[in-house]
């Protein structure tokens, strides 16, 4: 069930016009460094910071994701491709 605390925590970190998407733990995290480095993958992991965004109307804060997805697929996902000999 999505609450109005994770609303407030996907729209905090994650908007429209963003052009970096939020890591694997949003834009918070609590110690001297962030963790897993700050970075995030493109598995269910990252897509699941934007699981509740179609469902209560927020499509406009899943901007970041496809950004994010698009990023890699023109750059260094044609890269990966032609190592592995893929179309």
């Amino acid at each position: 069930m999505i609450t109005d605390r994770s609303l407030y925590l996907l729209g905090s970190s994650a908007r429209q016009h963003s052009l970096v998407a939020p890591g694997l733990c949003g834009a918070w995290f609590a110690g001297s460094g962030p963790s897993r480095y700050g970075d995030f993958t493109l598995n269910y992991n990252f897509q699941a910071i934007f699981y509740g965004a179609y469902s209560t109307n927020h499509a406009d804060s899943a901007m970041p994701y496809y950004r994010a997805i698009l990023d890699y697929a023109n750059g260094p996902g044609l890269v990966d491709a032609a190592k592995y000999n893929c179309r």
